[in-house]
């Protein structure tokens, strides 16, 4: 099991850091930050008991009726896979401070690896 020390998660995080920021000026240079939402980001799991383990992501949002979002996730280290979020939501305003907010969603896991995830997986939630 690798295990990471302190100062390699602030270099991780720092890291993680300049990409988000990098993403957003890339987005925002290319102009399809508005209505769309396109960012990027890295998360690295260091959890007791497990190997560690690197993703990269890339959520898309489009700012009109339902919400419509994609987030799709690859794992470039210890168990090689992607992970595929579709969602969708709507807020109703009830009063000027209260508000009701439907959503619905469904997820996708592709791996190759069945000893850690047991094959494909297919999830939806509402």
């Amino acid at each position: 099991m690798k295990t990471v020390t302190p100062m390699s998660s602030v270099i991780i995080g720092a890291a993680a850091g300049v990409i988000v920021v990098l993403s957003v000026l890339f987005f925002d240079r290319i102009r399809i930050d508005d209505p769309v939402g396109a960012k990027g980001g890295y998360i690295y799991y260091a959890l007791d008991g497990v190997d560690d383990t690197q993703e990269i992501f890339l959520p898309l949002g489009l700012d009109t009726f339902l919400s419509p979002s994609l987030t799709v996730y690859k794992d470039i280290d210890n168990a090689p896979s992607w992970y595929f979020f579709l969602g969708i939501s709507h807020a109703f305003e009830i009063t000027e401070k209260v508000s009701l907010e439907l959503s619905g969603s469904i997820s996708y896991l592709l791996s190759d690896d069945n000893f850690i995830y047991g094959g494909v997986i297919v999830s939806m939630a509402f």
